[in-house]
């Protein structure tokens, strides 16, 4: 008896070590973050896929890529992308990050992109993917992408240099305290925008009431982190419409203001 109750025993563990493995393999490594799928393309017997939080807008959208084989994930070494907006006499891409392996899903690389302007008229997106698996493939891969326009970006030109600033977090800002994260870029090329320092960041947040009246909220001023980021907090009294002036620089020769409109809502 002793013995057919320790081999039940370890036939129940390996089973629970087998379906722990399976889903390991199948799931996110983050259960918090939901993602949606974006575009995907074949490649031979390969689908690349391009996943993300939510639908792509201009501004900062985090990317999540990964390429399958049947309805299983490979695992890869690398992975390079270029995003290109074609607006048929010129094409230009914009700022971005380096893919990385991922923290959220399993076997996938995960990285950034600002997008500039909106799909439509002017012109339409597309990736251009390189990945390296693990087996020394290599997989190359277009994926058209939709890109909605949104209040998340703003731009300004000091000498002659056009700097993007792109409000990363939180995608949807509440009543309380809130950790904001802003990232600021520049156009070196139509095909370069690196990260940047060049430039303090600063920000003001309003509440207009109409007839003059309005007031602001308590808030932590944008600190640099490095590589074109900038932290600082604000909370918020109420919900409703509310704008944030960022300033770019201290020089009143060159400084330059932005102004982000977005809608606050209750928790």
């Amino acid at each position: 008896m002793k013995n057919l109750r320790k081999l039940s025993f370890l036939l129940i563990a390996g089973l629970l070590v087998f379906v722990s493995s399976c889903s390991d393999n199948n799931s996110n490594t983050n259960s918090d973050i939901e993602l949606i799928a974006i575009s995907s393309v074949k490649s031979g017997d390969f689908t690349v896929q391009l996943e993300s939080e939510k639908l792509l807008e201009t501004g900062y959208n985090n990317l999540y890529w990964s390429v399958s084989k049947g309805n299983e994930r490979v695992q890869l070494d690398s992975v390079t992308f270029s995003p290109i907006m074609d607006m048929t006499t010129m094409k230009h891409s914009c700022p971005k990050g380096n893919p990385t392996k991922s923290n959220t899903l399993d076997r996938a690389f995960e990285t950034y992109a600002v997008f500039i302007m909106p799909s439509g008229e002017m012109g339409t997106w597309s990736i251009s993917v390189h990945a390296y698996l693990s087996s020394r493939e290599h997989i190359e891969a277009d994926l058209p992408v939709y890109i909605a326009n949104s209040w998340r970006l703003q731009s300004a030109t000091i000498n002659d240099t056009k700097y993007f600033v792109s409000w990363v977090s939180p995608v949807e800002p509440f009543v309380g305290k809130n950790t904001v994260k802003l990232m600021l870029h520049k156009k070196m090329t139509m095909m370069s925008f690196p990260s940047t320092d060049d430039f303090a960041l600063s920000m003001y947040p309003f509440m207009d009431m109409g007839a003059g009246e309005g007031h602001s909220a308590p808030f932590e001023q944008l600190t640099a982190k490095g590589n074109g980021v900038f932290e600082g907090s604000i909370s918020y009294s109420m919900s409703g419409d509310w704008q944030i002036t960022v300033t770019l620089g201290t020089d009143p020769t060159t400084t330059k203001d932005v102004v982000f409109n977005m809608n606050v809502i209750s928790k």
